[in-house]
């Protein structure tokens, strides 16, 4: 619990609900010390680390700077999807495949669905239990039901169902639970099997994507890539060398890790909306002090922005110094063009330039 709130903070929120568990049930009263003790002492070492290196304070700032910054734009209401669900009824004609298609948006959205139906059907369950012999999952729904909750708060701000479904889990779990005591049982026969054909329709997705792509070795392993990308990607691969320099701009940094190339700057993304005008300026001089050899860039626009962060209507949608720069230093590699998901590869054209005015100014 302890690892898990290091990598989320958020988790918590979860943890207190298990020590409040842990508090009433009578039981299990013992375990309270011994589970504070274990959260603590990953806790200390945790602490410890980061003061061995000197970053304690680092971290602390970076906490904080995600507040301000990455709440602010990264808003999304719960259960949305980036584009909207209309965007997955576009060209539809009515009749059957409208009503097939609204299935299968129920089935892409049952992270969010899940979640409240969870705690819903499972409290009645847990209030119509009265057998004695099932006292221990009456305990254990006690805790699973508030968790199940406690799981869903933790992907706000950005509740959408991608972040939804890292948490899916146990809500998928309490759902089944709560229907197979509820329903008689040849209903609940007839309901899992219609799950079951729903959900080797999904699976099959898989079957296919892994037939529609080709493998590339990179210098972080063998990779499967969409065969219509895959050209580009091996093209990446053999230009950006391991230890090679590269800016990657705005948002792609897991590319540092499959080419092995060398980031010149401390950011791992310049994502406009998140960073500021004073990580902005900071990038340019980083980059001036050591341009890379190599640019992915990817020139944002105020619709795709708006449609990533629909929250992000008052934030400046782009850097514009940061991509003068690179725009005015780099040129697009030609024989032939590469383009990794929409990033095109750069080559650094000469000597470049200083930066613009306006950023010296600031």
């Amino acid at each position: 619990m302890a690892a898990a709130v290091w990598c989320t903070p958020s988790m918590a929120i979860v943890a207190v609900v298990i020590a409040g568990w842990l508090v009433v049930s009578r039981e299990r009263r013992g375990q309270l010390v011994p589970f504070i003790a274990g959260a603590a002492a990953i806790g200390l070492a945790g602490i410890a680390a980061l003061l061995s290196t000197g970053s304690l304070g680092a971290f602390f700032g970076q906490m904080a700077w995600l507040r301000q910054n990455y709440s602010g734009v990264n808003v999304l209401p719960y259960g949305s999807i980036i584009g909207g669900y209309r965007a997955l009824l576009e060209g539809t004609h009515g009749g059957l495949e409208t009503a097939l298609r609204l299935i299968l948006i129920a089935c892409v959205a049952l992270p969010a669905i899940l979640p409240p139906i969870a705690i819903l059907l499972g409290g009645l369950a847990l209030w119509q239990e009265k057998s004695r012999e099932r006292e221990q999952n009456r305990d254990a729904m006690a805790l699973l039901l508030p968790a199940a909750a406690c799981l869903a708060m933790t992907a706000f701000p950005r509740a959408d169902v991608m972040h939804l479904a890292f948490i899916a889990a146990l809500p998928y779990a309490l759902v089944g639970i709560a229907l197979a005591r509820l329903l008689p049982p040849r209903t609940a026969s007839w309901l899992a099997m219609g799950w079951i054909v729903l959900a080797a329709m999904f699976a099959s997705n898989y079957i296919r994507g892994w037939r529609e792509t080709t493998r590339v070795s990179s210098a972080a392993g063998m990779l499967r890539v969409p065969a219509d990308q895959a050209p580009d990607v091996q093209r990446l691969i053999q230009e950006v060398r391991p230890g090679a320099s590269l800016f990657v701009y705005p948002y792609m940094p897991v590319e540092y890790f499959l080419t092995q190339a060398r980031n010149p700057t401390r950011y791992s993304y310049m994502m406009p909306g998140m960073m500021t005008r004073t990580q902005e300026i900071e990038a340019v001089q980083e980059l001036q002090a050591q341009p890379p050899e190599w640019v992915l860039f990817l020139q944002p626009s105020p619709e795709e922005f708006l449609r990533v962060f629909p929250n992000g209507a008052g934030v400046d949608w782009h850097f514009a110094d940061l991509e003068s720069w690179m725009q005015g230093n780099y040129k697009p590699v030609e024989t032939p063009a590469v383009s990794v998901g929409g990033y095109r590869l750069m080559r650094r054209a000469a000597t470049p330039e200083t930066a613009p005015e306006t950023a010296k100014a600031n």
